[in-house]
């Protein structure tokens, strides 16, 4: 049993017929065998804490890949219709990004791909940016795990810098500790697929159906 500490302002998250509710409950159970750990952790964001979300032997994995991406098509669809590509800060961003571009291939909204380095590449073409830009001017920002939201910062300010539009962030697990409040202060409006409470929730679930299984018995 365990308990996460969760911010303020769950995000509204939108389910449509390619992500179903039966494929949100595996990813959210995929994501809680496979990418949640427990003990003593420094986050990127220098914050503490007592849980961590690994995010990529989900994200890596047939099964999950497949998910992710339909999770992430699905906002897609109905938040930015008119996107042209996702985007994200490596390394969390590229499994995520590769799933959405690979299976959007065969909906009506075809993606490209843009992975927004670090720092510029500092030889060669020296982009900051790498992926085809040709027809590319909206553009979803992806990220894996987001706590205060800065590498979807970092994503955002890249490729507006660029010369693109962000019009949506999508987190695939949002800690709910600062990522909904970055983003609203670029103008940028955001979803995310899972967030803490969804964990909590299972956890709580977990000693109330035990309970009900022994007084059956």
């Amino acid at each position: 049993m365990y308990a996460l500490s969760a911010g303020q302002g769950a995000l509204d998250v939108s389910h449509n017929v390619g992500f179903s509710d039966e494929d949100r409950e595996q990813l959210c159970f995929l994501v809680e065998r496979d990418a949640l750990l427990h003990g003593g952790f420094e986050l990127a964001s220098g914050q503490e804490s007592s849980f961590y979300f690994d995010s990529k032997p989900v994200t890596l994995s047939p099964t999950g890949a497949r998910l992710v991406g339909q999770a992430f098509i699905d906002v897609i669809d109905t938040h930015a219709p008119n996107a042209d590509a996702v985007g994200g800060l490596t390394l969390g961003a590229d499994p995520i990004i590769s799933s959405v571009v690979l299976l959007s291939e065969s909906t009506r909204q075809p993606l490209k791909g843009l992975i927004v380095r670090k720092e510029q590449k500092s030889h060669g073409t020296e982009r900051l940016i790498e992926g085809p830009r040709a027809g590319v001017n909206e553009v979803v920002v992806v990220d894996d795990v987001v706590t205060s939201g800065a590498s979807a910062r970092q994503a955002v300010e890249g490729l507006r810098n660029s010369g693109l539009t962000v019009v949506l962030a999508i987190a695939l697990i949002d800690r709910l500790a600062g990522f909904e409040e970055t983003m609203r202060e670029l103008g940028v409006p955001t979803h995310a697929i899972l967030t803490i409470d969804d964990f909590n929730q299972r956890s709580a679930e977990r000693p109330a159906a035990a309970t009900a299984a022994v007084a059956a018995t």
